[in-house]
């Protein structure tokens, strides 16, 4: 599973820094604004009405009714083939996995696990698909946490999945 995306956006604030910014390149206030208006079009999917500013970009929490996990969103230099460009990253953080432990046993961990991952396939496939059908965002890239962390971008795709 994909769970870091890049991606080019017209018409966000990537160059004025607000007052209620932590830090002054805390872009995507904006950005995080409305992907909450677009999750709101889905009847399964929720999101909390207000994201949450963080030192290096924005949170929006995003829920089925039984897990929530979060978007984190900031502003990014995407790699392209016309150079770099001023652009996003959002990563996909999924409720955490269960531990079997003497109360919550193998099984019901297995199971817990397996609604987690079922889940933010879910989330991700929405999330992808307000991506993907705004005219606003191009150069959609989904990369795997691993090869996104150790600096390796050029191993992409243009869906989670």
């Amino acid at each position: 599973m994909k769970n870091h995306v890049t991606f080019l956006a017209d018409g966000f604030n990537q160059t004025e820094p607000k007052p209620n910014f932590i830090n002054d390149g805390n872009f995507g206030e904006d950005l995080a604004h409305w992907l909450i208006a677009e999750f709101k079009k889905f009847e399964d999917i929720s999101a909390d009405p207000e994201p949450l500013q963080e030192d290096w970009g924005w949170l929006v929490f995003v829920s089925t009714g039984q897990f929530t996990g979060n978007i984190g969103l900031g502003f990014y230099v995407v790699g392209t083939s016309q150079g770099d460009q001023d652009g996003w990253l959002c990563v996909w953080d999924p409720p955490k996995k269960k531990k079997p432990f003497l109360l919550f046993r193998k099984t019901k961990a297995d199971q817990s696990n397996h609604q987690i991952e079922e889940i933010s396939k879910k989330i991700l496939l929405r999330f992808h698909d307000i991506l993907s059908e705004s005219p606003r965002i191009s150069q959609i890239r989904w990369h795997d946490e691993t090869d996104f962390m150790q600096g390796n971008e050029d191993n992409w795709s243009a869906k989670p999945f």
